[in-house]
């Protein structure tokens, strides 16, 4: 299991290759899920992040992408803004498995997002301080001309020895209404879609636990984390435990011994 809490795209500079009219770059900063950034085409399309001061990096999610089988992502570190040679290189990675749209939508891009659309991504790479950082998606032709994504999100992942308990669940919170008429009709009022995952970290060393305290201290119910809960597996599982979203509430730490510790969490998507 990784986590992202301190997510270094916030301070970025950020630039695209392409840009459509009306999705700029920086919306790939903001928690909004409707502010995307869009490419104007499908080939290669590269996001470089940069910094004024140095920034460790070894993980990036990607939250709420268009993506397609066979889309790629590959992610490269560079110690300063000038370097032209990375020093770390996550290699090209192919998307082997994506979730279809929800029922009416020919796409998993903005258009679904608010209706459980839309993919994610998770890369982790050998831990650098850097300065640049380039994100480079594609995606193979298909309904859409562009790239689409809602979030970028990078920093140092948490990755505690033990990972999650298993009966880890995920779930769908689903803000439909369906109304019965006098004639008997049903009438629905089709609403967002949302994830929810619920996870326990049932063996928390004291630094672990030391490390999961902050988190929740410091990002708390307002700053989205970003988890991806598999690592190997099942593709769909994997996609199944990556979420983007917040605490839905702060429970305590359970403390078992001087050594183990255990926490229970309940992430709800943004």
């Amino acid at each position: 299991m990784h986590i992202i809490a301190n997510d270094v795209i916030k301070s970025s500079t950020l630039t695209a290759s392409s840009t459509a009219s009306g999705f700029s770059v920086d919306n790939l900063k903001s928690d909004l899920k409707a502010s995307t950034w869009r490419s104007t085409s499908v080939s290669s399309q590269t996001i470089t992040a940069t910094w004024a001061s140095a920034q460790n990096v070894n993980a990036v999610g990607i939250a709420f992408a268009n993506f397609l089988v066979n889309s790629t992502v590959r992610v490269r570190l560079f110690t300063n803004t000038g370097d032209l040679s990375p020093i770390q290189d996550s290699g090209i990675q192919t998307i082997a498995f994506v979730y279809a749209p929800p029922a009416g939508f020919l796409a998993n891009n903005l258009s679904s997002f608010a209706y459980g659309g839309g993919n994610y991504h998770f890369t982790t790479i050998t831990q650098a301080s850097i300065r640049k950082m380039e994100v480079i998606m594609s995606n193979p032709a298909g309904t859409d001309s562009f790239v689409e994504v809602s979030r970028i999100v990078a920093g140092r992942s948490f990755n505690p020895e033990y990972g999650a308990r298993l009966g880890a669940s995920v779930g769908f919170t689903d803000m439909t209404l369906a109304e019965k008429t006098d004639a008997g009709n049903t009438v629905i009022d089709r609403r967002p879609v949302s994830k929810v995952i619920d996870v326990e970290l049932p063996a928390l060393s004291m630094d672990e636990r030391a490390t999961m305290q902050e988190i929740a201290r410091r990002n708390g119910k307002h700053t989205p984390i970003f988890i991806s809960g598999l690592t190997g597996g099942a593709l769909g599982a994997r996609q199944d435990f990556t979420i983007y979203g917040t605490f839905e509430d702060l429970a305590p730490m359970v403390f078992y011994n001087p050594n183990l510790n255990s926490y229970s969490m309940r992430i709800k998507e943004i």
